[in-house]
């Protein structure tokens, strides 16, 4: 596939729903595809597999142009879908931030997922000089080395001070997990095998720690078991159809945590069009301000529905079992909402709500 993919997508859920709407429907993913948004977001559980069976007969006859990521039931799941074969290799599934270091010289900008800077939050963390970007992962490990994405979240604070504080005492790493551009040469195009070998070539050189990729499907095996989850890639693929397959392959360990795929592919796109001129800082750096009228826009379906529960002041435990998805996923919800609208707590976010009528009275 040579489509590349694009900063939107077409989402599909409550389609399927009416067979008075089906024709609407095709054609209205049929002329976003001929926009050039060939990213089409769906799901078994949309109407029970209409929305999937409308996005089958919107691309008809023109399914290498798009991308199509679909989620599935939890009972329709199986691990047994493993991919084998040396063209696979696999990593564990961190419970952190997904970001994208861009370093310009002695200059380093951490991006979020929601293209959000990340720098304030994190001043314990360096880069070594040079000109290149990573995509990798924020994380804070316990004493045993065990992954603390609460920790993580707390690391979000408006307060410099007490972000000073934190930093000393839960400091964060960044573990890296692929090479995007090296000097003035985009790697998107090149396959895995040699951006992993270039950023482990980089790695060795300048002390960056790196994520274990392992050829061996045990090891994967035992990282659903024991941890998040685990993610196959492609060695052969380039950056785009690696994303892609890694977001629609072994994520989670739950296999059918439907919120956890989408809070992955909702980023899948962000990155690219700022990727054609890699380490230009001064143009990265001139987006970062976001407005706050234009965040409400960056908010998914799920994350306005979460917004909306914290603002009637439900718990995330309360929200997790009105939305039957695990308590966890919710936190990661929330943390996502507090960065894209700019905020640091709940309250704010309640306020946020209101202001922009998003918030639905409490019953």
């Amino acid at each position: 596939m040579k489509s590349p993919l694009p900063r939107m997508g077409l989402g599909t859920w409550h389609m399927g729903e009416s067979a008075s709407q089906r024709a609407a429907e095709v054609a209205a993913l049929r002329a976003g595809i001929e926009l050039g948004l060939n990213v089409i977001d769906t799901a078994e559980m949309y109407a029970d597999g209409g929305a999937e069976e409308v996005v089958r007969e919107a691309i008809r006859g023109r399914r290498d142009d798009v991308f199509v990521v679909t989620k599935f039931y939890p009972h329709h799941a199986s691990r047994k879908e493993l991919p084998r074969g040396e063209e696979w290799a696999y990593e564990q599934k961190m419970d952190g931030f997904r970001a994208i270091v861009f370093v310009d010289g002695d200059d380093a900008y951490i991006q979020s997922r929601g293209a959000k800077s990340l720098g304030r939050y994190f001043p314990e963390l360096s880069f070594p000089p040079g000109r290149y970007v990573l995509d990798g992962e924020l994380v804070i490990r316990d004493g045993d080395g065990e992954l603390e994405f609460d920790a993580l979240q707390m690391r979000i604070h408006p307060a410099e001070s007490r972000i000073n504080l934190l930093a000393k005492e839960i400091p964060a790493t960044y573990v890296a997990f692929d090479l995007l551009a090296e000097g003035d040469e985009a790697l998107l195009d090149a396959p895995l095998r040699e951006r992993r070998s270039r950023l482990e070539a980089l790695a060795e050189r300048n002390g960056i720690e790196l994520s274990e990729l392992s050829p061996d499907p045990a090891r994967a095996e035992e990282w659903m078991r024991t941890t998040e989850g685990a993610m196959a890639k492609e060695l052969d693929a380039p950056y785009e159809a690696a994303r892609t397959r890694e977001l629609m392959s072994l994520a989670h360990s739950s296999l059918g945590d439907t919120d956890s795929a989408e809070l992955e592919i909702e980023a899948a796109g962000r990155v690219f069009e700022q990727l054609g001129a890699a380490t230009d800082l001064a143009r990265i750096k001139a987006t970062e301000s976001a407005s706050p009228a234009a965040a409400i826009d960056t908010l998914t379906a799920r994350e306005v529905e979460v917004l909306r529960l914290v603002a009637t002041g439900k718990t995330n435990r309360t929200i997790a079992t009105a939305l039957g998805i695990s308590e966890k996923t919710i936190a990661r919800h929330v943390s996502n909402i507090f960065m894209k609208l700019g905020v640091s707590s709940r309250a704010a976010a309640t306020a946020y709500a209101y202001e922009h009528d998003l918030a639905t009275p409490s019953t």
